[in-house]
């Protein structure tokens, strides 16, 4: 870091190795943890997977979405299941890798910002990877988040660069890029245009804003034809609800950004952070806060203000969420972490005496890579994956290979743990893959074995009273025998 030691910085080839490196063997220990479970929508991405392998089907967007762009990271799925055969650990290695790349991208991208240091572009992007906020998103296949993770990053280093931001082709690329993320994950696309504005803007050139909308308009003439061969929308496109009590979302961004920065969350449900996580989360929350104050100062500086502007309007932009949105959820704001480091990067490459940023990003690296050793116990759902296991277990030694669920993301871990030996549907007629709907529904008309399956809590006290449900490790239960009139009743559709 410049001023701050003597020592020669590795070169680019070496510094991204490094990043790889530490990428791998931070997640290493959840990777090899026997708490590794995939919930129900990576239960959905890894069977996206396993029938991209075996040529079942070409899936572009999530499975019953004429939204969420997830054909890159079911691909990657794909490819290691091709290797290693459908197993979690496959698929969440496979998700590892896509992050390490927009990992690698959006170092790249800080190296433009920072042309002058060394050390202060391959810092910050270290402690984005050993960031707490990133320790179960890093592996997590949950279809666009870490696609448009990885095309933001790249968008950003091509719109950083010194030279190719100038150039017609990069622009067009960055335009149908754009799109994807866009298509991908829509969360991490206000960041980015502030970042695509400041190139136009230091280009000087019409030209390249035509060739950017030419690129943006192939891709959405690709994704509309796309959505034609996607025919079947279970699940429609959320309808944005507008935050109706700004004062107590505003009171509460500061909790929220800290819980984000925890890391430990399941939907909107908050966890117990481990203690690392906790003093990272901390520490990060007063550096967010903090980086707005120095936004606001720095931005009336001449020198480099556009950049600035750019940079901040980023940031905020990534807050947005938690302000603006009704309906929140921690995961809103993955997209914070990478604009704040940006404007980290740019102070401490720009500060006269490193040596306290230099000690402060260095405590915070390892503090963070301490979290990734205490991620390996988390869990967000009783039992993990022996639980499910034994429920496998107990249908398929009672021949049972049609399941109704009372839980909808149940039936997912259970057809993609038994490679799908069982198949499982939900109440509604229709679900996000209709041959498992069918499948179910035809087992249940020829008189075959059927049994409903969900956590033991869903069972009804009469039904549990009377020994009518086979309690499985004491998280679920199997009710054997079940009748299309009970199924009726109970609310399922035919």
């Amino acid at each position: 870091m410049k001023g701050a030691a003597t020592f020669r910085a590795p070169c680019l080839w070496q510094q991204l190795l490094i990043l790889a490196v530490a990428c791998l063997v931070t997640r290493l220990p959840q990777l090899s943890s026997a708490d590794l479970l995939l919930d129900g929508d990576e239960a959905v991405l890894g069977l996206m997977a396993k029938h991209l392998a075996a040529g079942q089907s070409f899936p572009i967007f999530f499975y019953g979405q004429t939204y969420g762009f997830a054909l890159l990271e079911a691909a990657a799925g794909a490819a290691m299941f091709a290797l290693c055969g459908p197993q979690a650990w496959a698929l969440k290695f496979a998700m590892l890798i896509l992050w390490s790349t927009g990992i690698a991208c959006y170092f790249l991208a800080l190296r433009e910002l920072a042309p002058h240091s060394r050390w202060w572009p391959f810092a910050v992007a270290l402690l984005l990877a050993a960031s707490p906020a990133w320790a179960v998103w890093s592996t997590k296949a949950r279809g666009g988040y870490l696609t448009a993770f990885l095309l933001s990053s790249l968008i950003a280093w091509l719109m950083l660069h010194r030279d190719w931001h100038r150039r017609g082709r990069v622009q067009l690329l960055a335009g149908f890029l754009t799109v994807m993320v866009a298509e991908a994950q829509i969360l991490w696309l206000p960041g980015l245009i502030p970042l695509v504005a400041y190139a136009w803007y230091r280009a000087g050139r019409r030209a390249l804003v035509i060739a950017y909308a030419v690129g943006g308009l192939c891709a959405c003439g690709l994704f509309s034809a796309l959505r034609a061969y996607t025919t079947f929308d279970f699940w429609p496109h959320p309808r944005l609800q507008w935050q109706t009590h700004f004062g107590e979302a505003l009171l509460a961004t500061p909790l929220r950004i800290y819980q984000h920065f925890g890391g430990a969350y399941y939907l909107h449900h908050v966890l117990e952070a481990p203690l690392a996580a906790r003093m990272f989360a901390a520490g990060a929350t007063l550096v967010v806060l903090l980086s707005m104050v120095y936004w606001g100062c720095v931005v009336r500086v001449r020198e480099g203000r556009a950049l600035m502007l750019a940079l901040g309007v980023a940031l905020l932009t990534a807050i947005a969420p938690t302000l603006m949105l009704n309906h929140y959820a921690p995961r809103y704001l993955l997209p914070l972490s990478g604009a704040c480091l940006m404007l980290l990067c740019m102070f401490c490459a720009k500060v006269r005496n490193p040596h306290g940023p230099a000690l402060g990003v260095i405590a915070f690296v390892l503090i963070g890579a301490v979290s990734q050793v205490q991620f390996r116990h988390f869990q967000f759902q009783p039992g993990g994956e022996p639980a499910i296991r034994a429920l496998i277990d107990r249908l398929e030694r009672a021949q049972i290979s049609a399941v109704f669920s009372h839980d909808p993301l149940l039936q997912w871990q259970v057809m993609f743990y038994s490679n799908e030996r069982i198949a499982a549907r939900f109440l509604f007629r229709d679900d996000r893959y209709a041959p498992y709907v069918r499948r179910v529904n035809r087992t249940l008309s020829d008189g075959g074995r059927v049994a409903e399956i969900a956590p033991l809590s869903m069972f009804a006290d009469d039904d549990l009273a009377a020994d009518r449900v086979w309690a499985i490790a004491g998280d679920y239960g199997i009710f054997p025998n079940t009748t299309r009139a009970r199924l009726e009743r109970l609310g399922f559709q035919f």
